[in-house]
């Protein structure tokens, strides 16, 4: 996690250098890992994706993309 979140960036609420696509997998693995250790670390990084990246930014036009 610690390798994973070294690429996030809070202003922007993504990761560096990661395809839009992949964005949600990074999401989701930080969610995944959040909910089964039971940690808060990394609950602002969650609220501050959600909240820098509203629906309209996270629809791109392809549909597979936007089920991650």
């Amino acid at each position: 996690m610690r390798t994973l979140q070294s690429m996030y960036n809070p202003e922007t609420g993504q990761w560096f250098d990661v395809p839009w696509w992949q964005q949600a997998n990074a999401l989701e693995t930080v969610i995944d890992y959040s909910s089964l250790t039971h940690s808060t670390a990394y609950l602002d990084d969650i609220t501050d994706t959600f909240e820098h990246n509203n629906q309209q930014s996270f629809l791109d036009g392809y549909y597979d993309d936007e089920g991650w």
